[in-house]
C-alpha cells in the first residue's frame, strides 16, 4: 500500500573513526512534517563486579540494552573511572550520550570476547539509568560468563528487575510513631535509621521489608530509655493483614466511549474492583462548559488511586441532581466500552500504617517523670519502592444502557472483556531456560566442516542473539553425525526461526546440513528446523547462511 508519506533521516556529521564523533556507526530519529517521531536522552550504565574468587575478568565487555522502542545496539564498555575495569568487587560505570530513547528498559544482553588472561567473569548487577527521564533499571546477574565457570556461555540475557516491588529500603528510613491518647507533651516520635539497627520505642527491623516490636531499650533516640508495648509483626511487601493498610498511588487513564443510544449530562461515578484493592470513587464532573458524554464521542480522564492489582470489575452510574429537570432524551445513557490503562510509574512512596493499642511506662532521661500511656497509637512506616514502570490494559465492552435515578443504587457492573500486557511488561516477566540445539550433520561426501558455527534462535518473545557452538575437546560438525548443545536464555515463547551460519575459516569450511532441533527443557516441547542445504562458498547459492523455519 502507497501512503505517499515522507519520512526524512537526518544525520550531517562524519562516519569516520578520525574525524567527528569518531564513529563508525550513528542512530538517526525519523522526521515526519519537521518534527522528531523519537526522543533523545543520555544513558548511564553501572556495572558490579560480584565480590567471589576469581570474578574479575580481562576480556571486553559488551551489552545491548531492548526497550519498547527498540535496541541500542552493540554498546562496548570501554571509558571507566577505573583504570582497571572489571575488577572483584569494583562498580565501573559508562557513559553514552546522544541516544535515541528505548522507552521502558525490559532486556539487557551482555557478553565479552574471552580475550586476556583471565576471560572469566562473575558479574553482580548492571544498573541503567535514562538521565533525561532520571529512571534506573536494574538487571539483576549474579552468574558466570565464563568458558570454565558455570555452564560455559559468555553471552546472557537478563530481564529487567524493576517488575515488583523491590524489597530494599533506602539507606535512611523515616519511622513516625504518634500516640493518639492525649499526652502533656508532644507525641509525635520521628527517629532515623540505616538497616537492621534497633529503632525507638523498641520497633526493630530483623528483615528487609519485615517490622517487629519489642520491649527492647530504644537505641539512637537521645533522651528516651525504655517502653513496654505490646508485640506485633508484619511484612510489609505481603498482603497486609488486620488493621494494617499499604498506599501505593498509581495512576489509571480511563476512556469512555459513548454510544448513540443516549447521553447524559449529569456528573459520573466509577468505582474499580481489582484482585488486591477497590478504588475509592472516581467522579467525573460533567458541566455545561466542559460537555463528556455526549452521543458517539469518546471522553478520557486520569485518576489516582491505591494499587489495585488486576482489575476484574468496574461498577459505573450516573447520579441526577436534585435541582434539575430531567429531559425525557436524557432517561439513558449508552455506554459503549471503557478501557482503563495502568499508566506508567516508577520510584513510589509507600506507607504502611497500623494501629495497635499500647499501654506502658515512657521513661525520660533521669527518670523523674514517667508518663503512662493508655490507648491507641499509628505506626507510619514510610518507604520509597521501586516499582514496574510500564502500562496494563483493560478493556469492557459494555454496549449498556445505564438509566438515570435520583438514588445512587442504580448502576452497572461490568467484567474485563480483554487484558493487554505491554511487551516490556511481558519481557520482564520472564524466566531463564535451557534449550537443547541437537544439529545434524548430513551423509554426502565432505558434508563436514572445520569452520566456527554459531547459532541465533528467534521467538515470540525475542531471540538468544548470535552464540557459538562449540565444545571442548570434540571435533564438531563431521560427515552423519549429531552435535547436542545447551544454550540458556529468557524464555522464547513459540519458537519461530533458526539462524545458522559459519564464518568460513579451516580447512573445510563447506558444510551440509540436515536439520536442526530445538528443545525447551523446561516444558519438554521440541520443535524441529529442516535444511537439507550446503552452507559453502563453492556449492549452491554460495551462502554460508541459513535461516531455517519450523516443519509443519
Amino acid at each position: 500500500m502507497n501512503t505517499g508519506d515522507l519520512t526524512m533521516f537526518y544525520y550531517g556529521d562524519w562516519l569516520s573513526q578520525r574525524k567527528g564523533k569518531k564513529t563508525l556507526v550513528c542512530e538517526m530519529c525519523a522526521v515526519i512534517d519537521e518534527e522528531e517521531m523519537m526522543e533523545w536522552t543520555s544513558y548511564t550504565v553501572a556495572v558490579k563486579t560480584s565480590n567471589i574468587l576469581g570474578a574479575g575478568t580481562d576480556a571486553n565487555i559488551f551489552i545491548i540494552i531492548f526497550g519498547e522502542n527498540g535496541d541500542s545496539g552493540t554498546l562496548a564498555l570501554k571509558q571507566s573511572a577505573n583504570w582497571n575495569k572489571f575488577e572483584r568487587n569494583n562498580t565501573d560505570t559508562f557513559n553514552f550520550p546522544d541516544m535515541l530513547s528505548l522507552g521502558h528498559l525490559c532486556k539487557l544482553r551482555v557478553w565479552h570476547d574471552n580475550k586476556g588472561i583471565f576471560p572469566g567473569w562473575h558479574l553482580s548487577y548492571v544498573d541503567v539509568k535514562d538521565n533525561s527521564r532520571d529512571e534506573t533499571f536494574r538487571f539483576q546477574c549474579d552468574c558466570w560468563l565464563s568458558k570454565s565457570e558455570g555452564d560455559g556461555q559468555t553471552v546472557r540475557d537478563f530481564a529487567c528487575a524493576n517488575n515488583k516491588i523491590n524489597d530494599e529500603l533506602e539507606e535512611t528510613t523515616q519511622i513516625t510513631v504518634q500516640f493518639v491518647s492525649q499526652l502533656p507533651r508532644d507525641g509525635t516520635f520521628t527517629a532515623c535509621f540505616t538497616m537492621h539497627p534497633v529503632l525507638a520505642f523498641g520497633i526493630y527491623l530483623t528483615n528487609v521489608g519485615g517490622v517487629h516490636a519489642s520491649a527492647d531499650t530504644i537505641e539512637g533516640a537521645e533522651g528516651w530509655d525504655g517502653v513496654t508495648q505490646t508485640g506485633f509483626e508484619w511484612d510489609c511487601l505481603q498482603e497486609v493483614q488486620g488493621s494494617s493498610r499499604c498506599f501505593a498511588c498509581l495512576a489509571y487513564e480511563i476512556i469512555i466511549e459513548t454510544g448513540n443510544g443516549g447521553e447524559t449530562r449529569e456528573n459520573v461515578w466509577l468505582i474499580l474492583e481489582g484482585r488486591k484493592n477497590r478504588s475509592k470513587e472516581f467522579l467525573v464532573e460533567n458541566s455545561s462548559r466542559q460537555r463528556a458524554f455526549r452521543k458517539e464521542t469518546t471522553d478520557t480522564f486520569e485518576f489516582d488511586s491505591v494499587y489495585l492489582g488486576d482489575i476484574v470489575s468496574l461498577c459505573v452510574g450516573h447520579l441526577a441532581r436534585e435541582d434539575r429537570f430531567i429531559p425525557k432524551r436524557e432517561l439513558i445513557w449508552h455506554v459503549k466500552t471503557i478501557t482503563i490503562t495502568e499508566m506508567e510509574y516508577g520510584n513510589v512512596n509507600i506507607t504502611f500504617i497500623q494501629k495497635k493499642d499500647f499501654a506502658g511506662m515512657l521513661n525520660h532521661g533521669d527518670n523523674s517523670h514517667g508518663l503512662i500511656l493508655e490507648g491507641t497509637y499509628i505506626l507510619c512506616y514510610k518507604t520509597t519502592c521501586l516499582m514496574l514502570r510500564t502500562w496494563q490494559l483493560y478493556f469492557f465492552n459494555c454496549d449498556c444502557l445505564i438509566p438515570l435515578k435520583r438514588k445512587r443504587k442504580y448502576f452497572k457492573v461490568f467484567e474485563v472483556t480483554k487484558t493487554t500486557e505491554s511487551f516490556t511488561s511481558k519481557i520482564q516477566s520472564l524466566v531463564p531456560v535451557k534449550y537443547e540445539v541437537i544439529v545434524t550433520t548430513g551423509y554426502e561426501p565432505g558434508a563436514g566442516t572445520d569452520a566456527n558455527v554459531f547459532v541465533t534462535i528467534f521467538g515470540a518473545n525475542g531471540d538468544t542473539g548470535k552464540r557459538e557452538l562449540k565444545q571442548k575437546m570434540r571435533n564438531l560438525f563431521e560427515r552423519g553425525s549429531t552435535d547436542r548443545f545447551f544454550l540458556e536464555t529468557l524464555e522464547l515463547g513459540e519458537l519461530r526461526k533458526v539462524r545458522l551460519e559459519h564464518d568460513g575459516s579451516g580447512y573445510c569450511a563447506g558444510w551440509l546440513v540436515e536439520k536442526v532441533e530445538v528443545t525447551n527443557t523446561s516444558t519438554g516441547v521440541a520443535t524441529i528446523f529442516n535444511c537439507g542445504r550446503w552452507l559453502d562458498k563453492k556449492r549452491g547459492d554460495g551462502l554460508t547462511w541459513r535461516d531455517l523455519f519450523p516443519s509443519v
